[in-house]
């Protein structure tokens, strides 16, 4: 009976260990840790016309800060509602089916385009930690 017991409260005690590794064995990774995935996003975020997320989620962590210092995060998301929104979706779906040019240590990867209206010849991906993100 004693032994029970002690079972029973060694197992009632690493409960919540358990439970806490099974829920991080369950969570799903964020798309923006590989660069296939995260153009795979923005794709989804466009389609579902999720432009603020795309914003905060998309743009490398100082180039967000930039736009929230002067306060142009507004203006962005209102520009991604029209053309702009279109262009980028045509683009994003115009590299997934190509391979990108990476620098040495392939933290940044650069895509050529070919959409007409696109108003660069390439789009820049960066690696900051361990996230994907648009440089350009």
């Amino acid at each position: 009976m004693f032994r029970v017991q002690i079972i029973f409260l060694l197992v009632a005690s690493l409960a919540p260990q358990l439970q806490a590794i099974a829920i991080a064995e369950d969570k799903e990774p964020d798309p923006r840790e590989k660069l296939e995935t995260t153009i795979d996003y923005g794709i989804g975020l466009i389609e579902k016309k999720k432009y603020r997320e795309l914003i905060e989620d998309f743009c490398h962590p100082e180039d967000l800060k930039n736009l929230r210092r002067v306060e142009k995060v507004n203006d962005v998301v209102a520009s991604l509602q029209g053309k702009k929104g279109i262009v980028l979706l045509d683009v994003l779906k115009n590299i997934k089916l190509k391979e990108p040019r990476y620098n040495s240590d392939k933290t940044k990867a650069t895509f050529p385009v070919d959409v007409e209206e696109a108003p660069q010849e390439q789009i820049i991906f960066e690696k900051s930690e361990k996230y994907w993100y648009l440089r350009n």
